[in-house]
């Protein structure tokens, strides 16, 4: 893992999960930002291995950032991690192709296992989704 990019618009919760980030992995390069054309401009131009990112971030919508950061041909991993806890946006990240879907409510050790978790090549949403009947199981 080399770099990371977190997007949030909670300077304090952004802050923490690139702590978190950290003290996952021993060389790592963490991004922080809120501003969409700084992330496009990063996804382009930088080596992104992995990207955290919330629902909502103010006035814009983290669904459509990351529809747009897949759209480059993006070949790292998403992670979503936000306050809104739906099945319904669970189910629409995972079938936009993200890695998973997790709540701002769980542990500190289940958000550090979930991000070396997916990482490693693995999803972590809470339900199963199941992708060519469109059911939550």
């Amino acid at each position: 893992m080399n770099n990371v990019l977190i997007i949030d618009d909670q300077p304090l919760y952004s802050e923490a999960l690139a702590s978190l980030v950290q003290n996952a992995f021993q060389t790592v390069n963490v991004v922080e930002s809120t501003d969409s054309a700084e992330v496009m401009d990063l996804i382009r131009n930088q080596p992104v291995d992995l990207v955290i990112l919330d629902v909502v971030l103010g006035d814009r919508d983290g669904m459509r950032l990351a529809k747009n950061i897949l759209a480059t041909g993006y070949q790292g991993r998403i992670l979503f991690i936000s306050s809104r806890d739906y099945s319904s946006l669970s189910k629409a990240a995972f079938e936009m192709g993200a890695h998973g879907f997790l709540n701002k409510n769980e542990s500190k050790e289940t958000i550090m296992d979930a991000i070396v978790s997916v990482t490693r090549g693995y999803s972590m949403f809470k339900a199963t989704h199941n992708q060519s009947s469109g059911n939550v199981a």
